[in-house]
């Protein structure tokens, strides 16, 4: 048995064209018009209702998915906000707010408010390092030794 390849269909289609669809006239008539077709009795029936009740339940579920992801996507934009990573107009709209109101000015207010406060926690921190340093320094000018006679750690401490 020979093995088919795709190139042959052709050959078969141009053969069988002129004995079976080549024949317009008889093939029109063999053919319904959809305004004579029957779908409210037998089997067309039920497929006619099964593929109705399909749709009425995928066009409900879709419309549920889709409100779930709205109130989804709303819920993770007001946690982006909350984060204040980043606050844009994207953000803004998906969450509703569409015009720059009170809680637009808040969100930026919030948002410059904890960055000063953060750079003042890091302003602290570093100070609070100095003075340990400093203090640590003056400990050791106390001691009245000469750099020579100072131990690897009091001599890291002075290079600091």
């Amino acid at each position: 048995m020979e093995k088919m390849e795709k190139s042959d269909i052709v050959g078969l289609v141009s053969h069988a064209w002129n004995q079976s669809f080549a024949w317009v006239d008889s093939n029109q008539k063999n053919v319904a018009k959809p305004s004579e077709l029957n779908f409210t009795l037998g089997i067309a029936r039920s497929l006619t209702d099964k593929i109705v009740l399909f749709r009425a339940r995928e066009a409900a579920q879709t419309e549920e998915n889709a409100t779930e992801m709205l109130r989804q996507r709303e819920k993770t934009v007001e946690e982006v906000i909350a984060q204040e990573k980043r606050l844009t107009v994207g953000l803004h709209s998906a969450a509703g707010n569409f015009c720059l109101g009170p809680d637009c000015l808040k969100n930026i207010q919030d948002k410059i408010r904890k960055e000063e406060e953060r750079k003042y926690q890091s302003a602290i921190r570093l100070k609070e390092e100095h003075d340990k340093i400093l203090a640590e320094v003056e400990a050791i000018k106390l001691l009245n030794k000469t750099s020579d006679q100072w131990s690897v750690s009091q001599l890291q401490t002075m290079v600091k």
